[in-house]
């Protein structure tokens, strides 16, 4: 056998990709491509990337291969995270819970505030982390179903906070 000199790169004709001269072996020049953003995946980013692994499989794996996950779990983070702000700060307005509620009883605004960032933080899980299609919703029950199911907060993109409290101050009479 006669000892050929190896190329230290070449182009694979047929593929057209790049190989590089490892040792004694051709390796091929093949990158991840950057993702769009970086940073520390969060709680709602967490959450979001545990639901698209069980229930959104296809979607998971196509956004893994084209290394647009990581991007696509920081802008769910930051969409929540904004949207969250907005409802307690709209909520805390509406109920009347201020600096002044503070001041007066600190143990009252801290209960009413858990409050409102707990049922803020639900309108926001099941809006944003765990989506409805409001076109399959309506498809598979009737309209007075999908109305009931709209004051648990699966489908709030739509509806102003004022009808979000009308739902809430009904359901505690109930």
């Amino acid at each position: 056998m006669e000892n050929k000199e190896l190329k230290e790169k070449f182009v694979d004709e047929r593929t057209g990709i790049e190989y590089r001269l490892v040792g004694d072996y051709y390796i091929p020049n093949i990158t991840i491509p950057k993702a769009r953003r970086t940073g520390n995946i969060g709680k709602y980013g967490r959450l979001k990337l545990n639901y698209m692994k069980k229930y959104k499989i296809p979607e998971y794996i196509e956004m893994l291969v084209s290394n647009e996950l990581k991007s696509y779990l920081l802008d769910i983070e930051d969409e929540c995270k904004g949207k969250l702000d907005i409802l307690i700060k709209r909520m805390a307005e509406k109920e009347n819970v201020t600096e002044e509620l503070k001041t007066n009883n600190q143990l009252e605004w801290v209960t009413r505030m858990n409050n409102i960032k707990n049922r803020a933080e639900e309108i926001v899980l099941n809006e944003v982390i765990y989506q409805w299609n409001m076109k399959l919703v309506r498809y598979i029950w009737p309209i007075e179903n999908v109305k009931k199911l709209t004051f648990f907060g699966f489908l709030m993109k739509n509806l102003e906070i004022d009808v979000i409290m009308n739902f809430a101050r009904a359901s505690c009479k109930i």
